[in-house]
């Protein structure tokens, strides 16, 4: 769900910057950090086309009386 995104992005952000800084210095911590945002775009978008499907799937078509 949403809160383990955040964490998950939020642990991306911190290791993946870190990392980098240790690596390579403050370029390192930039390229961990881009590395990281790109990434948690993707599962932020695979979760909202899943979420989208799952409630196309769950609407009720509409039904006319007249």
């Amino acid at each position: 769900g949403f809160l383990g995104l955040q964490v998950l992005a939020c642990g991306w952000f911190f290791g993946w910057g870190l990392g980098g800084a240790v690596a390579s210095g403050t370029v390192g911590s930039a390229w961990g950090v881009a590395a990281a945002t790109v990434s948690g775009s993707a599962v932020w978008w695979l979760q909202l086309r899943s979420a989208l499907r799952e409630y196309q799937h769950h609407t009720v078509p509409e039904v006319r009386t007249s």
